[in-house]
């Protein structure tokens, strides 16, 4: 796993990219509150490991329960690089409107573009 900070249109970025085990959700917290206050935090998270989750001894519902809880850090989470099944299965259990989610990063960087521009029409 590899996470990656950077600014980004006045916001902060953490891209987390590889499969995540359990234990490197400390790591990813560490980093989002490492952010300075006042800086919009952004998590980016890639999903495309959830198959393989069973190699990091973690379990769909605990995955989703740690990625919950770095909501409390006041970060945005978009989800990306979702397989078909993931997909289907965060549908299943109705997470599509708790997460954001799209289908590349470079997605994402478009998502937060486009927001950008929103905000300066109005």
């Amino acid at each position: 796993m590899e996470i990656t900070n950077q600014s980004y249109i006045g916001l902060q970025v953490l891209i987390v990219e590889g499969l995540i085990k359990q234990e490197a959700f400390a790591s990813i917290r560490e980093a989002l509150n490492k952010v300075p206050a006042g800086k919009s935090k952004q998590l980016w998270i890639d999903c495309s490991h959830l198959q393989k989750i069973g190699l990091s001894n973690m379990s769909v519902s605990t995955f989703v329960g740690k990625l919950l809880e770095l909501r409390k850090e006041d970060a945005e989470i978009i989800l990306f690089g979702m397989s078909s099944f993931t997909d289907r299965l965060f549908k299943l259990l109705k997470l599509e409107n708790v997460f954001r989610q799209v289908p590349t990063l470079a997605d994402a960087y478009l998502l937060i573009n486009e927001r950008e521009k929103m905000a300066v029409a109005d």
